[in-house]
């Protein structure tokens, strides 16, 4: 019997023994197709990266198949609010608040032309939260971000009385989508300023078109100021517009850069309610949407080295008769460093 059991289990342990040899072969046999597989992605990516469909002597996409970055943002927001006589029946009314400055670092890389970001607060309380979707090409570009403030403070006025407004007691509500076309995009890179996809090798400009939508509800939480204030007003516009971007390279290690467009918001659907009463200020006055941004970059092998600003302003002023303003401002700052290898 002890003779019988041992050959039992000889043959159990050459039975496992057959079955994870098995296994082994399958997994030798596995491997090879799954790096094939990466491999064909990696090879697609490479000739996508390998593509330089610009003027080369202006514009130069890295061709480093690695990229580790690092950014620090600084960002603020504000609304304007007012509103006096005229078809409107409201006297002195207005609102000016803002949030306070955010900081916020992200820590990101890259693999080819593919990039990803981490970003988080450091300090202060988050007291906003925002979005952003953006694609720069060359030649056409399209963005879309949207924010939820709950930390503004200021003052809210009303017939010769202020009130302090807190924090918690006004939200600000921000969504806009943008596109733009560059005319000289062969030549001139708004990528190579804003996200350092690619490089900016002589100096070049370009008019550019853009056309965009956007709606701002500023929204009352705190019902002493809903009631003796306002409860909400409500922005909204589309719109087209021009502007001019310039990049200048005045030397190998340096690119310097400007950007300042305008657009205007011919379809303008705006409103506010004040003490329970809603006014419908959908006036032919237009809004106004101004952006500008500068950078300045440095290139030292490897590396780059950059600082940006950028600013963002919405305006909307009613008739004479009306007396009506809204506006909104956005100001960042944000500096940044990363190699390639």
């Amino acid at each position: 019997m002890l003779s019988l059991l041992c050959i039992s289990k000889d043959l159990l342990n050459f039975g496992l023994m057959k079955r994870a040899f098995i296994v082994v072969l399958l997994l030798l046999a596995w491997v090879p197709g799954y790096c094939q597989f990466f491999q064909k992605i990696d090879n697609w990516l490479r000739q996508r990266q390998s593509k330089q469909a610009y003027d080369t002597t202006c514009i130069y996409r890295p061709q480093e198949r690695w990229l580790v970055r690092t950014k620090a943002n600084v960002g603020m927001e504000g609304y304007t609010l007012g509103a006096a006589g005229g078809e409107i029946g409201f006297a002195g009314y207005g609102l000016i608040v803002a949030n306070r400055p955010r900081y916020k670092h992200s820590i990101g890389g890259g693999y080819r032309h593919l990039t990803l970001d981490i970003g988080f607060t450091l300090f202060g309380k988050q007291e906003t939260a925002d979005f952003a979707l953006n694609i720069y090409g060359n030649r056409l570009g399209l963005m879309f971000e949207g924010s939820l403030t709950s930390g503004l403070t200021g003052a809210a006025t009303a017939g010769g009385n202020s009130f302090t407004v807190n924090p918690g007691t006004v939200a600000g509500i921000y969504s806009q989508v943008k596109a733009y076309y560059a005319f000289n995009g062969g030549r001139f890179s708004l990528p190579a300023a804003v996200t350092q996809a690619y490089r900016q090798r002589r100096s070049a400009g370009s008019l550019l078109a853009l056309v965009s939508a956007g709606v701002m509800p500023v929204i009352a939480i705190d019902e002493e100021i809903r009631a003796k204030y306002f409860e909400q007003a409500v922005c909204a516009y589309a719109g087209a517009g021009l502007g001019y971007g310039y990049n200048w390279v005045p030397s190998q290690h340096w690119l310097v850069h400007a950007c300042l467009t305008e657009t205007v918001g011919i379809w303008n659907g705006t409103s506010m309610r004040i003490k329970g009463i809603d006014r419908d200020l959908k006036r032919h006055t237009p809004i106004f949407v101004t952006t500008g941004s500068v950078a300045l970059l440095y290139y030292y092998r490897k590396w780059y080295f950059g600082a940006y600003g950028a600013l963002d302003s919405l305006l909307f002023m009613g008739e004479d008769d009306a007396s009506m303003l809204m506006g909104r401002l956005k100001s960042s700052a944000n500096l940044t460093a990363g190699i390639r290898f």
